[in-house]
């Protein structure tokens, strides 16, 4: 009877150690499930403001180069003329494929983390590149753009998050600027 006893115990620890061994992996097993899971929820929420961003900043370039093209179609331009709207469209499409670049380069940096590499930078050209690129929407509205930035003013910060915040914030005004508004552009 001691080692029926016996036995039973061994067979209840060991039961018992089994069922506390499976608890724990299938512990282990459930928090790694839902730690994916929220790497998969980030992930997802990158790539959704990636495309929302993308969207966003490729419309106003990709637009003005489709109404400029439907001009050149249906109307008859002097070689002059032509070769101007030749240039404009360049400067479209290669403001296009920066941003495009800058904007892949962005949904990288999210994907791996946040790098952050600043430098000093002079503001003035990044200001001057992004009203050019945008300037064919605000003439679409007929809204005039002033830029009164000082010229020699330097920052010490990461080039294409700064790029990427004077494009946004100059493409909403003329968003919300009604037609034949005008925005100005400081900084200090």
């Amino acid at each position: 009877a001691n080692h029926q006893e016996k036995t039973e115990i061994s067979l209840g620890v060991i039961i018992l150690l089994v069922v506390i061994v499976l608890s724990v992996l299938l512990w282990l097993y459930l928090r790694k499930v839902y730690r994916l899971n929220k790497e998969l929820q980030q992930s997802n929420k990158i790539k959704d403001t990636l495309f929302s961003i993308i969207g966003h900043d490729l419309k106003g370039p990709a637009g003005t180069a489709a109404q400029m093209f439907a001009i050149m179609e249906n109307e008859d331009f002097s070689p002059d003329e032509l070769k101007v709207m030749i240039s404009e469209l360049r400067k479209q499409t290669a403001a296009s494929f920066e941003l495009l670049s800058a904007l892949f380069e962005w949904g990288k940096s999210q994907l791996k983390g946040v790098k952050i590499q600043p430098e000093g930078i002079t503001l003035q050209p990044l200001i001057q590149k992004n009203i050019d690129l945008l300037a064919p929407q605000a003439i679409l509205k007929n809204i005039t753009i002033s830029n009164s930035a000082d010229a020699d003013l330097h920052v010490y910060a990461d080039p294409n998050h700064v790029d990427f915040i004077i494009r946004n914030l100059l493409s909403n005004a003329i968003k919300f600027t009604p037609d034949g508004g005008s925005i100005g552009i400081s900084a200090d």
